[in-house]
């Protein structure tokens, strides 16, 4: 208000020197003796300019003086600029020519129905973003329950040092002022929202007759809080825990970084007092002679038998077989194939675990072992698109092909949380490059399910897999076919009923009652199960291993 009473000749000059100490004194005392000083100064020889400002100015000292205004609330608003801008818009709009009362009406409305729009705009980013030192004490608690303008102001406040510090703050805005917030600082203490004027936390906007409104919501929220925190007493201790680390995040988001540390399965390291590389482990050697054994060319066709949660043998059973001729094709995958007629990938379509009647079998029963085939009962051949092992696991599963991508997320997660031991064939980074996939159409060969995957998969779903194939042999000058296989069993669950798998292109396959061949177990079970949980499961397959070596099948 002073500034518009001085006359416009002198303003710049009073304004901005010495009467700028008088409006700016925290203290009435301050205030006199600036004002006695300004007397004294360079304006005293004015007479007529300090007549004025102690007639006009210094009997309203009260509304514009700091040594007053300091000690009332206003939240920083002490000017009616605002006020008297949005006034001079409206007169402007009344003194046109077009300015009826019926459009002007319309407009004034649409323009306060956007200042609320805007309102509640900053209101809600209030309750969603934050600062990024609002985390951790003293403003943690507050974070997203108070405006963001006031934790701008405690912010500039804290920086303050407590010799600094005039208190002001919190009689103007109601805010902790800067030594309170360094003494919650140093105790590690958070605000509550109570420390706060009630202002700063009213982060709804309300007309009087919508208050009643909020105000139920207010009570409808907590009460549905109450009812959620009584459904996970509820559900258990699992629950509880779940729920524990989220409010936990929630409200104490500076805690999170205070967990153990993730394991490195990958560090390498060197033995000491030694230059030269590291030496490589047991499990490194036994793998590489393991390779070097298996230098005959596998052709894959390959049976994978799933098992219950218990020791007991079910009396059917279901497989896999497959071939390496799979190649992706686009191909609109149907539920139900019928063996008869053919849909848009080219190929039969298939009535679950369809009958094998001994001529009409389907294309890769060729690489079935001739010792297998007669105890095969059904196949079921899923669409060859690259995801064809997947969609066997889907199958099997679910009873269909269209959890495909499920399956092979289930993999990928289960390889980042097991050892790398179950992967000794194949780097796990690289193990994982090749399952990322999660578009439905068909794959490129490198995003295939491969031997190596079987591990993995007989510990993810407590399975037994069973890999039947014939391998190429050269004796004598004459190539032939002899049949092999490989059984992979859980690492550490109890084994159940398997159901075969094959090479690159997978097909299920049902055999008869307690007449299912059992291959040697696998190098990687044999070395790296858990010897505790697994012990005795040699003698529980028994009578399925003598039957295939009985039947001419490959010793360890």
């Amino acid at each position: 208000m002073a500034h518009k009473a001085i006359p416009q000749e002198v303003a710049r000059g009073v304004v901005h020197g010495s009467w700028k100490k008088v409006m700016e004194a925290t203290t009435p005392h301050a205030m006199i003796e600036e004002w006695e000083n300004f007397k004294n100064g360079f304006w005293g020889r004015n007479s007529k300019l300090i007549e004025y400002l102690d007639r006009e100015c210094l009997e309203h000292k009260e509304k514009w003086a700091c040594a007053y205004t300091n000690n009332i609330f206003h939240i920083g608003n002490t000017s009616t600029n605002r006020v008297e801008s949005a006034h001079s818009t409206l007169k402007a709009w009344l003194n046109t020519s077009t300015g009826g009362v019926d459009t002007l009406f319309l407009s004034w409305h649409a323009s306060i129905g956007g200042q609320v729009i805007e309102i509640r705009k900053e209101l809600e980013t209030c309750r969603t973003k934050t600062f990024k030192g609002a985390y951790g004490p003293p403003y943690g608690v507050i974070r997203g329950s108070v405006s963001l303008y006031a934790l701008e102001l405690m912010f500039v406040e804290g920086k303050k040092t407590p010799s600094e510090c005039d208190c002001v703050i919190g009689r103007t805005h109601g805010l902790p002022c800067s030594c309170r917030i360094n003494s919650f600082k140093g105790a590690g203490d958070h605000f509550q929202i109570t420390h706060l004027a009630p202002f700063w936390s009213t982060l709804d906007y309300a007309n009087p007759h919508d208050a009643r409104r909020f105000e139920d919501n207010d009570a409808n929220d907590l009460q549905i809080f109450h009812d959620l925190v009584a459904e996970v007493c509820r559900r258990g201790p699992s629950a509880v825990r779940a729920a524990k680390v989220a409010l936990m995040s929630q409200l104490y988001p500076e805690e999170e970084g205070l967990r153990e540390p993730r394991v490195s399965t990958k560090a390498k390291g060197r033995p000491p007092k030694r230059e030269n590389a590291r030496d490589p482990s047991w499990h490194e050697h036994a793998a590489a002679r393991q390779g070097r054994r298996s230098t005959r060319r596998k052709t894959s066709t390959s049976d994978v038998t799933g098992a219950p949660k218990d020791a007991t043998i079910h009396k059917k059973r279901k497989a896999t077989t497959s071939d390496d001729t799979c190649a992706p094709k686009d191909a609109t995958i149907h539920k139900k194939r019928k063996a008869t007629t053919s849909d848009v990938t080219g190929g039969p379509k298939r009535d679950p675990m369809t009958k094998i009647d001994g001529v009409n079998v389907f294309p890769y029963f060729r690489f079935v072992p001739e010792s297998v085939r007669d105890r095969c009962l059904g196949w079921w051949d899923p669409a060859p698109d690259g995801h064809c092992g997947f969609r066997a696991l889907s199958h099997a599963l679910h009873g269909d092909e269209d959890h495909h991508l499920w399956v092979r997320k289930a993999i990928i997660d289960e390889v980042m949380s097991i050892q790398q031991c179950e992967y000794a064939y194949e780097d796990v980074g690289l193990a994982l490059t090749r399952l990322q996939w999660n578009k439905p159409e068909g794959t490129t060969m490198d995003h295939w399910m491969t031997e190596s995957d079987l591990a993995v998969v007989a510990t993810l779903f407590n399975w037994a897999i069973i890999l039947y194939s014939q391998i190429d042999e050269t004796k004598d000058g004459v190539r032939r076919r002899v049949p092999f296989g490989q059984t992979f069993l859980p690492m550490i669950a109890k084994p159940g009923v398997a159901r075969p798998s094959t090479g690159n292109h997978w097909v299920r396959l049902d055999f008869e009652e307690d007449s299912i061949p059992m291959p040697p177990f696998t190098f990687l079970w044999t070395h790296f199960r858990d010897k505790t949980s697994t012990q005795g499961w040699e003698e529980l397959f028994k009578d399925e291993r003598d039957l295939y070596f009985a039947l001419g099948g490959h010793h360890d």
